[in-house]
């Protein structure tokens, strides 16, 4: 892997937005590519890369965005406002419409809105999978989620977060998901949706036989909802099987974030708390069990984002210390401090390990690019 802007400056920044900077990621539409970004104010901004400047700005929701992701090979955008509103987007349309500035009404109409009635900051967890559209968001009850179709107007189905009633602190520990009765967990902090990679053709689903050993009766192709609370636990649940896969206590502070990587039968997490600290775990399906593996304290300010890097070799966090920092995502060594903002930073997003690219946004209304850590094929 080749390194650049390891200690600081950013290739260059991007100001625009007149609030705090929730969130930001790395798209393409039709042959540019573009960063998505969502603001404190209710603004959502389509930004080109090679220009550096907006080719859509709207005013997606009347409350603070949380989330704005592409979907549907860049022609459409899921946005996410604090109010609990989630609204869908035709990017054609955005487009025809670029800058609506502070004049809402001539904001383009989205193409579909539901609410979710939950009024947080637990960002939406989005998948595409078998012709299907997936969201998985907070509810306005404490300890559960909600996961829609993008097809229905209602959830289709409702997730009581569960945990291990004697699970314990410490590293290398185990938890089982065999609970035994329900606490209130409090408010959900992360939600997300993947698919397990396949795995041995012996655990695939031409074997029921062995598919019936794994908790949930879980087979390959079958979306799991990954998710960490503020009371410090972490769990996995089968949306096939309406069942918990597997949970876990992690830390005493309240989880902030969290990221997963998919792996067979299990996956591979990353989480941040409100003190400061990483915590790496995995999941294991087929044991019913979450292992916490190793704790660093990285500041003593909290953490507001985590993410991993496609290639799964290093991931970044975003914090409330203004900086954005680059670990190995093996052995959790701190590799790289990246400082630009004023404020807190709130987001952070890679685009590829080809590119190297990092987009972080801030308290401060600013986006920071930087590069780091390209790989070499």
């Amino acid at each position: 892997m080749e390194s650049t802007s390891r200690s600081g400056s950013p290739l260059f920044v991007m100001r625009g937005h007149r609030e705090a900077v929730n969130c930001v990621g790395f798209t393409s539409i039709g042959n540019k590519r573009c960063i998505v970004s969502g603001s404190g104010d209710g603004e959502v901004r389509i930004w080109d890369l090679s220009s550096r400047r907006p080719i859509v700005a709207t005013h997606a929701h009347g409350s603070s965005v949380l989330q704005a992701t592409s979907m549907c090979n860049g022609t459409r955008m899921l946005t996410q406002a604090k109010d609990g509103k989630v609204s869908l987007w035709d990017v054609s349309t955005l487009s025809q419409n670029p800058i609506a500035g502070e004049n809402r009404e001539k904001s383009p109409k989205p193409l579909h809105t539901f609410g979710t009635n939950a009024y947080g900051f637990c960002r939406m967890g989005v998948l595409e999978s078998d012709g299907r559209q997936l969201v998985v968001t907070a509810s306005p009850l404490q300890s559960r989620l909600l996961l829609w179709d993008l097809k229905s107007p209602k959830p289709i189905h409702s997730i009581t977060l569960t945990p291990n009633s004697d699970a314990k602190t410490g590293s290398k520990s185990t938890f089982s998901s065999n609970l035994s009765k329900a606490l209130n967990l409090g408010m959900c902090t992360h939600a997300s949706l993947f698919v397990p990679p396949p795995s041995d053709p012996k655990f695939s689903k031409k074997s029921p036989e062995n598919s019936e050993k794994t908790p949930g009766k879980l087979t390959e192709n079958s979306p799991v909802v990954s998710w960490a609370t503020e009371s410090g636990h972490v769990g996995f649940y089968s949306v096939r099987a309406g069942s918990s896969l597997a949970v876990g206590y992690l830390e005493k502070q309240p989880l902030m974030c969290a990221n997963v990587v998919p792996k067979p039968f299990g996956g591979l997490g990353i989480a941040g708390s409100a003190n400061g600290h990483l915590v790496a775990f995995s999941g294991d399906f087929k044991k019913g069990q979450v292992v916490s593996h190793k704790t660093v304290k990285v500041s003593d300010k909290g953490l507001a984002e985590v993410h991993v890097r496609e290639d799964s070799k290093i991931f970044l966090t975003a914090g409330w210390d203004h900086r954005i920092r680059v670990f190995s995502t093996k052995s959790l060594k701190l590799l790289a401090i990246l400082k630009y903002h004023t404020e807190s930073a709130f987001c952070a997003n890679f685009s590829s390990a080809e590119d190297g690219l990092i987009a972080s946004g801030s308290k401060d209304k600013s986006i920071a690019i930087f590069r780091v850590y390209q790989s070499r094929r």
